[in-house]
């Protein structure tokens, strides 16, 4: 339904009309989707009455005259959020009802009353916004055009509204607007783990006009997407451009570890633990992952990512994962104790491998936040993998490794720490 809303607003009725029958065979048998159906319709020059007729509109009657018939009386309160998006949409019927007579004027004054409710997030108001671009062109209306403007900048994270706005903004804008617009809508494909599209509007924002949060975004996008050396640039720009930003030096430390310069991105994240208010818990995180890729006995680095994930406990991260990072990196020091785990599950009884295994638990199954089961994935083949190094399971923790890595989960620790260990694995 939103999305048949969205075609309406850019005047494809033809198409809408056929969304909001899909809407009504998924179950959508309401009062309202049947307004818009009936509206697309006649908006498209096929008027189709039986939408509408359960309602009172006979196919005697002038599409106008139908519309309003079934519409009803103005809703009387708007004093909760359900009152005014049912005065948004009546309002909004009604102007359509007006249109179809050929009474610009009053449809007009119907839409800017409905606009002013400033429901941002509803598919109606940037349905009414695109009738007053229509009516008055995007130039005279600027209300309009600040009010799409705050449906990109501020709409629901995501949703297919702020969507919309954005590339209706991008379309009609220029110069440092439309960097910005490409910028959010950057952000919005990144959320959604649309990475080459993101990268594609975050490249064109930058060519325009470049700026810290274009080149960090960036920069996430490229090393999710395996692209460690164009990843540390972009950071290295984006702290160019704005100092002091602690993202941005743990953005090119996980960037170094992908590149295997291990050494230089300890550096990185001791440097970015320092910077006021920063992150201390990533980049204590950041710092004992870079130590364990290294892997050298020789400069105690296995020690030192036990010390740098006690540090990231200390600095308010006490979860499952830190946990399990602390134990397989203290267990190879001498360090015996399994009291860490059992509040997760362990057992002092269990032996060192089988305690991770029961923190654990079983391999995870698929969930709707893809990023998330895949996070959860890569980390689960990772530390099974240790739990069999534990057993003396040398074959069993190469296959997890290489499970592992499989995930392609290119900008996960677990990621990176595996594909480390598989290449000192594979070189041995």
């Amino acid at each position: 339904k939103a999305h048949g809303a969205i075609l309406f607003a850019r005047g494809d009725h033809g198409r809408a009309v056929a969304l909001f029958e899909h809407a009504e065979l998924r179950g959508d048998k309401g009062k309202s989707n049947r307004l818009w159906r009936y509206a697309a319709s006649a908006r498209d020059g096929a008027p189709a009455v039986g939408h509408i007729a359960d309602y009172g509109a006979r196919a005697d009657m002038s599409p106008g005259q139908a519309l309003r018939t079934a519409l009803g009386n103005r809703p009387s309160s708007a004093s909760t959020r359900s009152d005014r998006e049912a005065t948004l949409e009546w309002l909004f019927f009604s102007g359509q009802s007006l249109l179809l007579d050929g009474n610009r004027d009053q449809a007009r004054a119907r839409f800017v009353e409905g606009r002013a409710l400033g429901l941002h997030d509803h598919h109606a108001h940037i349905a009414i916004l695109a009738e007053l671009r229509q009516l008055d062109s995007l130039a005279a209306d600027t209300a309009s055009l600040e009010e799409l403007g705050q449906d990109c900048e501020r709409g629901s994270p995501g949703g297919e509204i702020r969507m919309a706005a954005c590339t209706t903004l991008i379309a009609r804008a220029s110069g440092a607007l439309k960097a910005k617009y490409l910028t959010i809508r950057g952000v919005l494909y990144k959320r959604r783990d649309a990475f080459a599209r993101a990268e594609e509007d975050l490249s064109q924002s930058i060519a325009i006009k470049p700026s810290a949060l274009a080149h960090a975004t960036r920069g996430f996008v490229r090393r999710m997407m395996g692209q460690y050396q164009s990843s540390y640039d972009d950071y290295a720009e984006a702290a160019r451009l704005d100092p002091g930003r602690q993202e941005d030096t743990t953005g090119r430390g996980l960037a170094l570890i992908g590149l295997g310069r291990y050494e230089e991105a300890v550096a990185m994240f001791e440097r970015g633990r320092r910077l006021p208010g920063g992150n201390k818990t990533d980049a204590a995180q950041g710092r004992g992952a870079a130590r364990l890729a290294r892997g050298d006995p020789a400069k105690d680095d296995v020690r030192q990512a036990t010390h740098a994930f006690g540090l990231a406990k200390m600095e308010g991260d006490d979860s499952r994962t830190n946990i399990l990072w602390r134990y397989i990196t203290a267990y190879p020091s001498g360090y015996r104790s399994s009291e860490p785990l059992w509040k997760f599950g362990g057992h002092w009884e269990m032996t060192p491998g089988k305690n991770v295994r029961a923190v654990l638990g079983p391999k995870p199954e698929p969930r709707g936040n893809v990023t998330y089961y895949d996070d959860r994935l890569t980390e689960w083949h990772y530390f099974t993998a240790h739990s069999y190094a534990f057993d003396g399971d040398r074959l069993t923790m190469i296959r997890h490794l290489t499970e592992a890595v499989a995930t392609k989960n290119y900008g996960n620790i677990a990621y990176l720490v595996a594909l480390a260990e598989l290449r000192r694995e594979q070189g041995e």
